[in-house]
Parts: structure tokens; C-alpha cells; sequence
């Protein structure tokens, strides 16, 4: 078991999914690209591959920030602007806090299962999407979806600190959509989807590619 603080914040303001990596953008340059934990960029060129600790997101169609840990300390770099105007796209937007909640959250393995929905899931890379076109079932495609679920939650766990030494038991229960939408000017494939797991995870997190972006959003799901 281990526990993570796990700030979450939540504005008035209207922010459809797909402006989420340019509100992310305009908080970055509130703040001042020399924060790297709000960006993981080290330069223009060098990113930090691990696991993003101030994540972006569209909640119920409005913007919200999610830090964990370290994270939740650095978001007072943009709680201690003097206002919270920023430029959406070059228009104007004046963040109004809706909510902000601080919770120390405890990860750990449970012994029965619990349900979560993830929605807009960047499950597939360049070698598994190949893997998955290969399937000669959608019970195989289902299968390969499961393992790379499983990774992406050892690989959240890994990024803050958590060693999970017992297996992680996962199902996936119904696959709600999958589809194609625009990534970074590429079409990606994106699920969404019901899964059971023996895992306490905390809702809003991201799981997969570009979870800091918004996409892989996870929450509790009563079935």
C-alpha cells in the first residue's frame, strides 16, 4: 500500500475534451516554462519520459488540473498568479475556480474487484496497433487490450513510487467505442471502455499516452 496526496482543482469555465492540450499549453505559459513538472519538457527538444504528476483535463465539459504528489506542491506557482487569465487559442479566458479538493489517497491491491470507466484511451503504439489489426478474434483483441491496460497502471504506479509486488487482476468488461480521432495532427485510435481490476486507483488519473493531455481519464464506476 502506499499513500499520494492528490490535489484536484476545477474551474466554472467550458472546455470541450478536445481543447484540453491547449489549456495545457496556456497554463504552461502562466506559470513559466521553467517548471518542468507542468510540462516535462527539460528543453525544446528533450522530454521526460515518466509519468506525469500535473495532469490536464475536461471533467463534465469544464477544465481541471489533477496533481499528485510533488505535483500538488508545484500547482501553488499557479494559484499565486495574480489572476488566471490565460489565452485559449488566443482568445481570452478567465478561469474561475469551481472547486479544489486535497486528498491523500491509499494505492494499494484489493481482494475483490473494482469497476472504472476510461475514456479517450491511447492504448496502441506503432508495434501494438499492428498487434491488434493481427487478432484473429475480437476475444484476442480484447485480450491484448487487458495487458497493455495492466501496463499502463504498473507503469502509473511505478512513476510515483509504488512497487506492486502481487499480480494485478484485470478484465476488461465492455468496450463502450472505439474510434478514430486527431492526435497531434495523426489519426490515433482511441477506446473507451468498462474494466474491473483488484485495485484502489484514484478517479480523474490518466492512464496510457498523453494522460497529462487528458486522454486515458479514469473514475469509479458502479455497474
Amino acid at each position: 500500500m502506499k499513500n499520494i496526496k492528490i490535489l484536484t482543482v476545477r474551474f466554472q469555465n467550458v472546455l470541450p475534451p478536445k481543447l484540453v492540450p491547449a489549456f495545457r499549453g496556456a497554463i504552461i505559459e502562466k506559470v513559466d516554462r521553467s517548471h518542468i513538472l507542468f510540462h516535462h519538457h527539460q528543453d525544446d527538444t528533450t522530454v521526460l519520459y515518466q509519468y506525469p504528476l500535473i495532469q490536464y483535463k475536461s471533467i463534465q465539459k469544464s477544465p481541471g488540473i489533477v496533481c499528485l504528489g510533488d505535483g500538488a506542491v508545484e500547482l501553488y506557482r499557479l494559484m499565486s498568479q495574480p489572476d488566471l487569465k490565460i489565452k485559449l487559442h488566443d482568445k481570452p479566458m478567465n478561469l474561475v475556480i469551481d472547486s479544489i479538493e486535497m486528498k491523500q489517497h491509499s494505492l494499494k491491491l484489493l481482494l475483490s474487484s473494482k469497476s472504472y470507466r476510461i475514456v479517450n484511451w491511447l492504448a496502441l503504439n506503432t508495434k501494438n496497433l499492428e498487434r491488434f489489426n493481427a487478432c484473429d478474434s475480437p476475444l484476442d483483441k480484447v485480450a491484448l487490450l487487458e495487458r497493455i491496460l495492466k501496463g499502463n497502471i504498473l507503469s502509473f504506479a511505478k512513476g510515483i513510487d509504488w512497487h506492486i509486488t502481487d499480480n494485478i487482476l484485470l478484465n476488461i468488461l465492455e468496450v463502450k467505442d472505439q474510434r478514430i480521432i486527431r492526435f497531434k495532427g495523426r489519426p490515433v485510435l482511441a477506446f473507451d471502455l468498462i474494466f474491473e481490476a483488484n485495485i484502489l486507483l484514484p478517479n480523474f488519473i490518466g492512464l496510457g499516452k498523453s494522460a497529462s493531455h487528458g486522454y486515458g481519464m479514469i473514475h469509479s464506476q458502479k455497474i
